[in-house]
This record gives structure tokens, C-alpha cells and sequence, in this order.
């Protein structure tokens, strides 16, 4: 089994380092059209509590009883739909697309499908269900039980204040007028 526990931290781990060099170089050509980051503390404790989830979920993997059953086949699963989300909307969003907030000058709104029918799919589709995924195909039940809770409550932060930042942005495209849900 440690073997097929290594193999499974191999592949997500390079498919989150993927993501994050993605994350950097888009992260330098919003920086050239003239993007400003917000709240860069909240994104530093965000990418730190992501990284740890992570290592955490490796860590009880690889020193608690594993044993393949149907909640390893289910993280698995839905690991794989958050991934798959993830691929999505980057490919939707860009160059704009980062781990950190920025805001540019004219930037695009995205209209995908995703977009319409949910709100902050990045967030919902994609980071919850993948440390969902995560702690199940790892076994990392405490990973989850500590981790999740915190990371949680900035990522609701993030959401407030992402929120208010595209206020104008967000009542134009989805129609509302400030306090609408």
C-alpha cells in the first residue's frame, strides 16, 4: 500500500505545483497590464494553509493505517472533479487566473457556464471539494478536522472581500443590486 500511497502523493502533488507555477506567471503579466493585488496577506495564509493541508494529508497517509476501501475510490473520485474543475477554469480565465486577488483594468467578466450557474465556482467546485477529496483519499481524517475549519473561515474572508472588490463588476453581470442574493 505505501507504495500506491506514494504514487498518489506524486501526482498531486505535481498537479498543485503545476498549478502554482501557472499561478506565478500569470501572476508577472497582471502585473505588466497594469493589475493591483489586494488583500496579499490573506492570499500568503491561504497558499501557506493550502500547502499544509497537503503535507498533513500526506503525513497521516503515510504514518497511520491505509488500506484501499470505497472512501479512498471516493476521494479519488472527487478529487478528480475538482481537478477537472480547476483545468476548466483556468483555461477559461487565463492569464487573469491566480491564487491571489488582482484586479486589472478591463478586465473580462467571464461569462462560461460555470460562472452563470455558480457563484465563485473556484471556490466551491473546485478548492472545497479537492480537500474533501484530498482527506479522503489520504485517510487524513485530523488533516481535515483542524485544517479544513481554518481554511474555511479565510477562504469566507476572501470570498466578503473579493465580493466587494468586483461589486460594480458583479451587479452588472449577474444583475443584482448590492445586498441581492
Amino acid at each position: 500500500m505505501k507504495v500506491f500511497v506514494l504514487v498518489l502523493i506524486f501526482i498531486t502533488a505535481s498537479i498543485r505545483i503545476f498549478f502554482w507555477i501557472k499561478s506565478i506567471k500569470n501572476e508577472k503579466r497582471i502585473k505588466q497590464l497594469g493589475g493591483v493585488e489586494y488583500t496579499k496577506e490573506l492570499s500568503n495564509l491561504l497558499i501557506f494553509f493550502h500547502f499544509i493541508f497537503y503535507i498533513f494529508a500526506y503525513y497521516e497517509a503515510l504514518n497511520e493505517y491505509y488500506e484501499f476501501d470505497i472512501f479512498v475510490a471516493l476521494g479519488i473520485v472527487i478529487y478528480i472533479f475538482a481537478i477537472a474543475v480547476l483545468f476548466i477554469i483556468t483555461k477559461d480565465l487565463g492569464v487573469y487566473w491566480t491564487v491571489r486577488l488582482f484586479k486589472v483594468p478591463q478586465q473580462p467578466i467571464s461569462t462560461h457556464w460555470l460562472y452563470r450557474k455558480f457563484r465563485h465556482p473556484n471556490y466551491f467546485l473546485n478548492i472545497i471539494p479537492e480537500f474533501i477529496g484530498l482527506s479522503l483519499m489520504f485517510k487524513a481524517e485530523k488533516t481535515f478536522a483542524i485544517l479544513f475549519p481554518i481554511y474555511a473561515v479565510l477562504l469566507g474572508i476572501r470570498i466578503l472581500l473579493e465580493e466587494h472588490l468586483f461589486k460594480d463588476e458583479y451587479k452588472k453581470y449577474y444583475g443584482r443590486k448590492d445586498g441581492e442574493k
